[in-house]
């Protein structure tokens, strides 16, 4: 009989450390009021964040204008181009990293060394290209010239999304 109730309570005291070690789920970050007040309900439940497109303008100042309430604190970043993003992570305590990165006729790209980090949501201003520079001596521009690029560049931006800063 001790022995049944020895293995009884040993049952009962291994079965309680085990559930014990297993109630402890992962917290999760808390989302940030912006993420949910730009993005739909149908969002990826696996998003690190999101890329908002506010339009082409010619001018900081002129989004800046434009900008709804909610965008009109965050941070600028001016990197050549008038297309104007809202960069949002989806949670508190994670960062955005840009790029600039320049392709240039050959398709080589040169990045920029370091990055630009924000703690958070950020406005970007990029995408300049001159990919219609072609050569025309003087002629009028033709659409089946030999190298359209020729002498041409785009300069693109890479977004990095991550959990506090990467470098």
């Amino acid at each position: 009989m001790k022995k049944t109730i020895s293995f009884i309570l040993a049952a009962v005291v291994l079965l309680t450390m085990l559930a014990a070690c297993g109630s402890k789920a992962p917290v999760e970050p808390a989302e940030t009021a912006l993420y949910g007040k730009v993005t739909m309900e149908n969002a990826p439940a696996n998003a690190m964040g999101t890329v908002v497109y506010l339009g082409y303008y010619e001018s900081a100042d002129a989004m800046k204008a434009e900008l709804p309430e909610v965008l009109k604190d965050l941070p600028l970043a001016e990197m050549g181009g008038g297309e104007a993003y809202a960069i949002i992570p989806r949670f508190e305590g994670e960062s955005v990293t840009l790029y600039a990165v320049t392709m240039k006729e050959d398709a080589t790209a040169e990045r920029a060394e370091n990055g630009t980090a924000y703690d958070g949501a950020v406005l970007l201003m990029c995408n300049e290209s001159d990919i219609d520079g072609r050569q025309t001596d003087g002629k009028e521009k033709s659409d089946k010239a030999e190298n359209p690029v020729e002498g041409g560049i785009i300069r693109i931006v890479i977004i990095i999304v991550s959990r506090g800063k990467i470098f």
